[in-house]
């Protein structure tokens, strides 16, 4: 069998039609192609079925970093993950904390260039959901603790999250969802 959602759609076409609903959680937001991936699980829907998932957290929501912020960013408070990039963050762990350049190299890879999350915002799910709209029937969404970050930090640290996320304007921990065929 192939690893991943690729490998299901393409080693289990005797399955498509069977399933009245695909049940997720906490699984979206370590999803590469989050949309090709919904689209793929279609086939095996049965007419009505539909998809249910309940994530969190995703990239903006406080701990968007799911756990793999180094101990030192993690001092910093919420949404700290969302301050630097991985060069930044790899010269701060040297020069602030005394961290071994290897290990600030590691620790900083695993924050922002890690396979295991997919480092999707609030507003790239939306617009993930909204393409999709022409492939399901209904699609209902309720999106958990949503604030703008202008509500929540002053300009300076707003200004330093848009540095990096220029389309990023909320807080947002995550979803739940339904798609129905």
């Amino acid at each position: 069998t192939s690893l991943g959602w690729e490998g299901f759609a393409s080693d289990y076409p005797d399955l498509r039609g069977t399933f009245d609903y695909v049940y997720s959680i906490s699984a979206f937001e370590h999803i590469y192609d989050l949309k090709n991936c919904l689209i793929n699980i279609i086939p095996f829907l049965k007419k009505g079925g539909c998809i249910y998932s309940y994530f969190t957290p995703i990239w903006s929501d406080p701990n968007g970093s799911h756990g793999f912020s180094p101990s030192q960013l993690v001092s910093m408070g919420p949404h700290s993950h969302l301050l630097f990039d991985y060069n930044e963050l790899s010269q701060m762990l040297t020069s602030r904390f005394n961290v071994p350049l290897s290990e600030a190299l590691d620790l900083s890879h695993n924050l922002y260039r890690s396979n295991q999350l997919n480092r999707y915002t609030y507003e790239d799910f939306v617009l993930i959901f909204n393409s999709l709209s022409s492939y399901f029937t209904r699609i209902d969404y309720t999106v958990l603790d949503l604030s703008l970050f202008s509500d929540l930090y002053p300009s300076s640290v707003v200004d330093r999250i848009q540095k990096y996320y220029p389309t990023m304007k909320h807080s947002a921990s995550g979803f739940e969802v339904i798609f129905s065929v």
